[in-house]
């Protein structure tokens, strides 16, 4: 568990920022959380004890899967 709260006040900035997108609203609102799928986009937990380039490669996943909700241009 990750106890720095530097670097968790780090990652709750990057989460934020994903969940501030369109996207992500979308995504939540229109599936609950207890009918997501695994292949589902999932916040990556702060907490977890990693190294910084496993973090930034989570949330880079995360966020690239939640434009698959973009709203179509």
């Amino acid at each position: 568990m990750e106890t720095d709260l530097h670097k968790l006040e780090k990652r709750q900035k990057q989460i934020d920022i994903g969940k501030n997108t369109v996207a992500y609203g979308r995504f939540s609102a229109q599936i609950p959380r207890s009918k997501r799928a695994k292949e589902d986009p999932s916040t990556p937990d702060k907490f977890q004890q990693c190294s910084t380039r496993s973090w930034v490669g989570q949330v880079r996943v995360w966020r690239r899967r939640l434009h698959s909700w973009d709203p179509p241009s």
